[in-house]
């Protein structure tokens, strides 16, 4: 299954699959899933660290001046590295193994003090650790914390408030909603300074093809897409703010998700049927989106 996963991708033009990890199952899963595909040499892999699930966090709250917490963070990202950032697969940026933080905006306590101990930590292992925060959403700009990354980026910027506030029906018009948000983050990360290395903190843009989670939770609204169009007009607009990374000559753009399912923004192709994006059975149809408007571009 994950080989088929990876064949679809690449057709795609995906080149990097941000795998969700969490301790137990989820190590098990990546082993016995992805890192025994067949074709994994035409992918790369990095971690996606979820604090929300690794620490229940059911208020949306991690406070790193808590040793339980604190010392569970630190054996973790060493953890991630000696297992996975050596393999020949990791996703690099400039020559550095990449890991997400998932929810990042949310760890209060000594951020700065905890990240400091993480990178010493690595590379005393020899890991030189490229860290990428989920810091992007609207009104969390905090120059003094974006510098404590070499990227931030977002995970998904879905917002009931404001969809309701302002009336948006469908993706086409949060891609609008979205864009000042994208514009304010990259030009304010551009004069950030990231601490520790030389040049401005990496902004990268994050897409959704549409979302839908009333099957699990109540009284969210959906953001449908009315064509694939819709989904094409998101990726160009993340485009327009993409700019090369610390040591490459190509941006990032990561899209949510791959098969999250639950919320409705999976891009992976979902049955055989009539292609009607409406029922579910759109096929390939967002995959086939992402080489439109990135002919000659790998994204994550």
């Amino acid at each position: 299954m994950a080989g088929n996963h990876i064949t679809d991708a690449r057709q795609a033009k995906r080149g990097v699959f941000a795998v969700n990890w969490f301790g137990g199952d989820s190590d098990r899963a990546l082993r016995a899933g992805l890192l025994s595909a067949p074709n994994l040499d035409q992918m790369e892999f990095c971690i996606h660290y979820d604090i929300a699930i690794r620490f229940s966090l059911a208020n949306l709250s991690l406070d790193l001046s808590k040793p339980v917490p604190r010392l569970a963070f630190q054996r973790d990202m060493q953890y991630i590295a000696d297992t996975y950032m050596n393999h020949p697969r990791y996703f690099r940026i400039g020559g550095r193994p990449v890991v997400m933080i998932y929810l990042s905006r949310v760890i209060s306590g000594d951020l700065e003090g905890e990240l400091d101990i993480v990178r010493t930590t690595l590379r005393d292992r020899g890991i030189d650790v490229y860290i990428v925060g989920d810091e992007v959403y609207d009104g969390n700009f905090h120059p003094e914390r974006i510098r404590l990354f070499d990227a931030v980026t977002a995970y998904n910027l879905y917002n009931p408030q404001v969809i309701k506030a302002q009336n948006i029906q469908d993706l086409r018009g949060w891609v609008e909603v979205t864009r000042p948000t994208y514009r304010g983050w990259d030009q304010g990360t551009s004069t950030i300074q990231a601490k520790g290395r030389e040049g401005s903190v990496d902004f990268m843009p994050n897409v959704i093809p549409q979302y839908n989670d009333t099957e699990v939770r109540c009284c969210n609204p959906p953001l449908p897409s009315s064509s694939f169009d819709d989904f094409s007009q998101m990726l160009d607009m993340a485009r327009s703010f993409s700019r090369p990374v610390a040591g490459e000559d190509r941006g990032v753009i990561w899209i949510t998700s791959w098969n999250e399912w639950h919320e409705g923004t999976t891009v992976e192709p979902s049955a055989e049927g009539t292609g009607t994006i409406g029922t579910g059975n759109y096929l390939f149809g967002f995959l086939q989106a992402i080489p439109r408007v990135f002919p000659n571009a790998v994204v994550g």
